[in-house]
């Protein structure tokens, strides 16, 4: 890794000892102790679930009709999570045993005869508590002729995202024809609560990415000319990820463009079920990069006379037991004949750009500036952080590789500049952008209410997306990350909220990398960095439209106080 190399502004640098002396010492003396304190401080404010009243069940017990537990009333500190277990006990409420995975908020009942209760747990930071609702009157015999499930639906198939799962509706008894439709429920990941997720006519259900990490459960719904029932699956495991291949990065392609050099693969790095076979397949385009032709296979490929004038890709096909997907890599320079002399190092003919506001907590974006020498050609970064005249500068440490930079308190008061290394087969070239202006803090909120804690939003009150930035404004390229800045806000007062996550995913997913839930910070706003992905067209006037979501944690995916909204950035 490369320091900042620039003799006109340099000089006065920390020895590193000596930084890494003051690191340890704050690491181990005042962290451990501003830890303690905020623990001590918060325990001491929490206070444990308190019922308040009973849980009820609301409906009429009947063979093959939903019921629902209400958790009743409760106080102490919030966010506070329910969970549900039902019970079946004899007529007269007792010798009640618990039913083995029937703790969904919902219930069908298969017998009729006997008694319900529903255990609730409610739990806090501070700890949980249990109440139990009355029992039930005796379940009522499903109307003569009704669909009665006698076995309960089971669900079957590969619990993946991008596989198909079975529901199999189990066995009823009842008058002929039986007509039957399915609704899905999602489950927190051990089997518990649950929210409804999709309707379908037939017992197909294809996993999307939103399903990883939670369980599923199937309600299957018999109706007859007699009347119409409900049977309710046990839940399954959690959903994991994509099991077929699915590429995390591209394939990438080493060497020189140039007659008689060896050019070689690189299949990228790929997700999904092992064992994996890749095949490569070499391609020969034309000028642009388009209109390929396959000329050869394996990890290496020679470059031959036909091939000057062209540009080469790499195609990568990664084949498991569930499918098979093909990936590309960039194309390579236009080949040259190997008469012609090899072009210079990179040498910079136009130095990098900073763009943004040098504010604390504002993103900077760095741009490559040109370049003149051999292609292709790589960049890194390196951000440095300069005195008030921009000068003594010392590179930040763990910003390499990233052109964007959020700026941070240690900033305020001083300049900051960029450095890009270009990389070519031929060597190194490096070249420094001006200072940015003196950065300053960010503005102190004029009220301290003006910022609450995502904790402390509950509903009716919900969370809403209010403001959005995209950092370039357009996507001009596949090497130029896309960051995506998003403010939350609570709808009740228009304060913002901290401690939000946020999630942004493009549509179609193939578009932009996946990212995971990043939260929200002290002024509300949370920062994802995406990477454009080599199978999006780079079309002028092509849109990624995203769809952003925030939601509190510990709240299911699609409950509690969450907003979702959808977004757009252009292509330029």
């Amino acid at each position: 890794m490369r320091a900042v190399h620039s003799p006109r502004r340099r000089g006065g640098r920390l020895s590193r000892p000596l930084v890494a002396s003051l690191g340890l010492l704050v690491f181990f003396v005042f962290v451990p102790l501003a830890l303690a304190t905020g623990l001590t401080s918060r325990a001491s404010a929490a206070a444990t679930p308190t019922n308040t009243s009973p849980p009820t069940i609301v409906g009429t017990p009947t063979q093959g009709r939903i019921l629902q537990a209400s958790p009743g009333s409760w106080q102490g500190s919030k966010p506070m999570r329910f969970s549900f277990q039902w019970s079946e006990c004899d007529v007269t409420g007792s010798s009640c045993t618990q039913i083995a995975g029937a703790t969904d908020r919902i219930f069908t009942p298969m017998t009729a005869g006997r008694t319900l209760v529903v255990s609730v747990t409610a739990s806090n930071a501070a700890g949980s508590s249990s109440a139990s609702s009355a029992p039930t009157v005796p379940v009522r015999t499903a109307p003569a002729g009704a669909p009665v499930a006698t076995t309960a639906p089971s669900i079957s198939g590969a619990l993946a995202v991008g596989s198909t799962v079975t529901a199999d509706r189990g066995s009823w008894t009842g008058d002929r024809p039986m007509l039957f439709r399915y609704k899905w429920r999602l489950c927190a990941a051990a089997g518990g609560p649950c929210d409804w997720y999709l309707d379908t006519p037939g017992p197909g259900l294809r996993l999307g990415p939103e399903t990883q990490g939670h369980a599923l459960r199937v309600v299957v719904v018999a109706r007859n000319a007699a009347g119409k029932s409900y049977a309710l699956s046990p839940a399954t495991s959690p959903v994991q990820g994509s099991l077929m291949p699915d590429d995390v990065t591209p394939p990438t392609i080493t060497g020189t463009a140039r007659e008689g050099r060896t050019l070689h693969g690189h299949a990228g790095t790929w997700a999904g079920a092992r064992p994996m076979a890749f095949r490569l397949r070499w391609l020969r385009c034309d000028r642009d990069g388009l209109a390929c032709l396959a000329v050869g296979s394996g990890h290496a490929y020679t470059l031959a006379a036909a091939d000057v004038g062209h540009r080469v890709r790499l195609a990568v096909t990664a084949a498991n037991r569930f499918g098979a997907a093909t990936a590309r890599s960039s194309a390579t320079a236009v080949v040259v004949s190997a008469a012609t002399p090899p072009p210079p190092v990179p040498q910079n003919t136009g130095a990098p750009t900073v763009s943004g506001t040098p504010e604390q907590g504002q993103v900077l974006t760095a741009t490559t500036g040109s370049w003149s020498g051999a292609t292709p050609m790589t960049f890194f970064y390196q951000w440095a952080r300069c005195d008030a005249l921009g000068g003594n500068c010392v590179p930040v440490t763990g910003s390499l590789a990233q052109p964007a930079y959020t700026v941070t308190a240690g900033d305020v008061g001083h300049r900051l500049i960029v450095q890009v290394k270009a990389h070519n087969g031929y060597g190194d070239g490096f070249a420094d952008s001006a200072p940015t202006a003196v950065v300053t803090a960010a503005p102190a909120q004029p009220f301290a209410t003006n910022v609450v804690s995502v904790a402390a939003v509950s509903l009716p009150d919900r969370l809403v997306v209010d403001r959005v930035q995209f950092s370039p404004g357009a996507i001009t390229s596949r090497a130029q990350p896309l960051v995506l800045r998003v403010h939350v806000s609570e709808v009740d007062h228009g304060r913002s909220v901290s401690g939000a996550l946020v999630l942004g995913m493009a549509v179609p997913f193939n578009r932009l990398s996946s990212e995971p839930e990043v939260p929200t910070g002290p002024d509300g706003w949370a920062t994802l960095t995406y990477r454009v992905r080599p199978t999006f067209a780079l079309r002028r006037g092509n849109l990624v439209v995203m769809f952003v979501r925030a939601r509190k944690p510990g709240d299911d995916l699609l409950a509690g106080v969450s907003t979702r909204r959808l977004i757009a950035v252009a292509v330029a």
